[in-house]
């Protein structure tokens, strides 16, 4: 198990600037995630329901939603869509106190990054968000070099023939 206190200080200091949505109506595990986040370093949402999460995914740049299975007004996995139809770069690590294979292989098949039962979670969930963190981060980069080499290419190409500015020789 990877703990982020062996981190090395730039890779955790490259972490903590990222948002993670924390989504559950047990306000006493919410409040836990929440703490734990912040602890190291990471800014915190929270919601208690579907629609105060597609709220703050409209409003927000989130990296990685951490959301419940069993909300009181949808599920969790259709939510998981949603909010990534709003992010696309966004992470879903689902969590859930009722475990089924079915909704596991669901999720994992819809895009979720993790499905996590509820209990487990404070071993895993803090190592599983780290990775979901670390692969936004790295698409991000790859989006940035991407976007890069397209602009290299369009000045190069703007440039013209090379041989139009020979001298001819005599």
């Amino acid at each position: 198990m990877r703990n982020s206190l062996f981190l090395p200080i730039k890779t955790k200091m490259i972490l903590m600037r990222e948002t993670i949505l924390i989504v559950d109506d047990e306000s006493e595990l919410r409040k836990r995630l929440v703490k734990l986040f912040r602890l190291e370093g990471f800014i915190t949402l929270e919601a208690a329901t579907c629609t105060e999460a597609v709220e703050l995914m409209k409003k927000e740049d989130i990296a990685a939603a951490v959301l419940d299975v069993k909300l009181p007004d949808g599920n969790g996995i259709d939510l998981a869509a949603t909010l990534r139809s709003l992010n696309p770069s966004c992470e879903m690590i689902l969590l859930t106190a009722h475990g089924t294979i079915e909704d596991g292989v669901r999720a994992i098949k819809e895009g979720a990054f993790d499905y996590i039962t509820k209990g487990d979670e404070d071993n895993k969930i803090l190592p599983v968000v780290l990775r979901a963190v670390e692969k936004v981060q790295m698409k991000k980069r790859l989006l940035n070099l991407k976007r890069a080499l397209m602009q290299n290419i369009i000045l190069i190409s703007s440039w013209g023939n090379p041989n139009q500015y020979k001298t001819p020789k005599p």
